[in-house]
């Protein structure tokens, strides 16, 4: 049996219940899980969390969200590995998150909509640094099609904009529409990445 089918197997085992696939899994991505968190932790964020903690995490994420009949459409390692890194990057982000936030407002919680779009960009750098190896750098851009793939034609231009830095006013002037009619769009792209593969 070739690992694609092996996962498939365990994905479904873990789907009916079986104690035993959680650790099979679990024993496969391990490894991946904490070195690809432990590239994207900078060493502000190691202080509070390190790999391993991002890892057991993610895994329970994703075992919660099987349990629960959440992605369906996962089959296979193809499709569980950008999974993971989903969740991972997820994670490491609200990290940074939490940590601006608190530094900021002295433990007071700090939602979203508090965030300007600079300081948004600022966390999102901190969390996956600024010196990518070429591996993670494929693996982004892997990642990247399989989310854009998400996404309607319509909404497919904006999800490019933003990953290439423009500003709201930016984008609004090359798309040739309103900051309102952006500002929805990407609220659609946020409600569908949030929605597959996991908002957690």
């Amino acid at each position: 049996m070739d690992s694609q089918s092996t996962i498939e197997n365990l994905i479904s085992l873990l789907r009916r219940g079986d104690k035993d696939a959680p650790e099979a899994l679990w024993n496969r991505y391990y490894a991946r899980l904490a070195q690809l968190a432990q590239s994207r932790l900078n060493s502000r964020l190691r202080k509070v969390v390190d790999e391993e903690d991002v890892a057991l995490s993610v895994f329970d994420t994703f075992c919660r969200g099987i349990q629960n009949g959440k992605f369906p459409e996962l089959n296979g390692h193809d499709s569980l590995w950008p999974l993971l890194m989903v969740l991972t990057f997820r994670k490491v982000t609200k990290h940074a998150a939490k940590q601006a936030a608190q530094k900021r407002g002295a433990g007071k919680v700090v939602g979203e909509a508090d965030f300007g779009e600079n300081e948004e960009a600022n966390l999102l750098a901190q969390a996956i640094g600024n010196e990518p190896s070429p591996e993670f750098v494929v693996e982004m851009e892997e990642q990247c099609n399989y989310l854009l793939g998400l996404l309607s034609p319509e909404l497919q231009p904006v999800a490019r904009g933003k990953l290439e830095g423009l500003s709201n006013s930016e984008l609004s002037d090359r798309l040739g529409c309103s900051l309102r009619t952006l500002e929805r769009r990407l609220g659609l792209i946020r409600r569908c990445w949030q929605e597959y593969p996991a908002n957690q």
